[in-house]
C-alpha cells in the first residue's frame, strides 16, 4: 500500500482512537456523577484515577442501580472505537516502517 494511504489511514484511525478515549471518559464520568446521586455523603466515588478494578466497580454499580441506563453502552462502545482506531494506527505505523 503506498505511504500517503497509510499515512492517511493511520492520522485518521489515530483521531478515531483519541475521541473513543475523550468519549469514554465522558460517559465514565457520567455514571460516576450517576452513581453518587444514590450514595451517601460519605461513600461518594471519585472522579480522578481510573483503573481496571475502579472501571469494573462502576460498571457493574451503575448496571445495578441503573438496568436500563444508556451510559455503560456507551461507555463500552466508545472505548471499542478507541481500542480499534489505536490498534489500526498502530499497523498502519508498523505497516510504513516494515
Amino acid at each position: 500500500m503506498p505511504l500517503e494511504v497509510l499515512l492517511i489511514v493511520g492520522i485518521a484511525a489515530f483521531c478515531v482512537g483519541i475521541t473513543g478515549t475523550v468519549m469514554a471518559n465522558h460517559f465514565i464520568t457520567i455514571m460516576i456523577a450517576e452513581i453518587n446521586r444514590k450514595r451517601k455523603e460519605g461513600e461518594l466515588e471519585s472522579s480522578y484515577g481510573f483503573h481496571l478494578g475502579k472501571l469494573l466497580r462502576i460498571f457493574d454499580e451503575y448496571q445495578r442501580y441503573y438496568p436500563t441506563g444508556k451510559a455503560y453502552t456507551h461507555a463500552r462502545m466508545a472505548m471499542a472505537a478507541q481500542l480499534g482506531g489505536f490498534v489500526v494506527a498502530g499497523m498502519c505505523l508498523l505497516s510504513m516502517h516494515g
